[in-house]
């Protein structure tokens, strides 16, 4: 009983999970984020159009609280030892990690209908940098370019990915497609003796009960008997002839 106990004890020290992910990279992207939400707070507010800068600013600085709560939220379990990987998985859902993708949604809507806003009555996507308006504008048509590109090779990646999963689950599916049962006895030739050598045993045995396959390829029937109880395939020609 007692080893029993200890074996279990075992198990459950290895299937732990201890959180040790210090995420670096998040980190950095919100004090990026910060710089920026300043930045524009700063520069734009001298510009004409300042209630949709506003807009801007405002959906930024929520998409910052939102980072920093759930990254504060990390940062409390780090070195925090869960009892499995599935158990670490179920509380990270709890911090609703799909609200990053919300506020990146906004954001990419909100730049969007920025630029075609500013092609429509400018006709262009000028830069210039001769007072802070100015300025802080140009910076961020840079930062709509960079993010329009980054999306621009996500999708691409996600094409190339989701095109390649899709025709290789096709090939995949016809590789292992189901094929016909097919009953051996159905295939003996009667009455007949095959001055032929059997490509299996490679012995001429007229006497012997020959096969001919649906590929029409002949073989003695013990030898391609064996054969088809580990194969699907035709020895000779590898067609696809089935189960026995």
């Amino acid at each position: 009983m007692s080893i029993d106990i200890e074996n279990q004890n075992n198990s459950a020290v290895l299937n732990q999970f201890i959180y040790k992910d210090s995420r670096c990279f998040t980190k950095i992207s919100i004090l990026f984020k910060i710089i920026q939400c300043i930045f524009y707070t700063i520069t734009l507010k001298s510009c004409n159009i300042y209630s949709f800068y506003y807009i801007i600013i405002i959906s930024l600085f929520l998409s910052i609280l939102n980072e920093v709560r759930y990254e504060y939220n990390h940062w409390k379990k780090y070195g925090y030892t869960f009892s499995s990987l599935d158990d670490f998985e179920l509380w990270k859902k709890t911090l609703y990690p799909q609200s990053k993708i919300i506020f990146s949604a906004i954001d990419f809507i909100i730049k969007s209908i920025y630029f075609i806003h500013y092609i429509e009555n400018l006709g262009k996507f000028d830069f210039s940098f001769k007072d802070t308006c100015s300025f802080g504008e140009s910076v961020f048509k840079i930062n709509i370019m960079i993010n329009f590109g980054i999306y621009f090779i996500m999708g691409a990646f996600s094409c190339i990915i989701l095109t390649h999963y899709y025709y290789r689950t096709q090939y995949n599916s016809i590789i292992h497609r189901p094929i016909e049962v097919v009953n051996i006895h159905n295939l003996i030739i009667p009455n007949q003796s095959l001055n032929e050598e059997c490509s299996i045993c490679m012995d001429l045995e007229n006497n012997n009960t020959w096969i001919k396959l649906s590929c029409g390829h002949k073989f003695h029937s013990s030898c391609i008997t064996q054969w088809l109880n580990t194969h699907q395939t035709c020895p000779i020609c590898r067609h696809n002839v089935g189960f026995i």
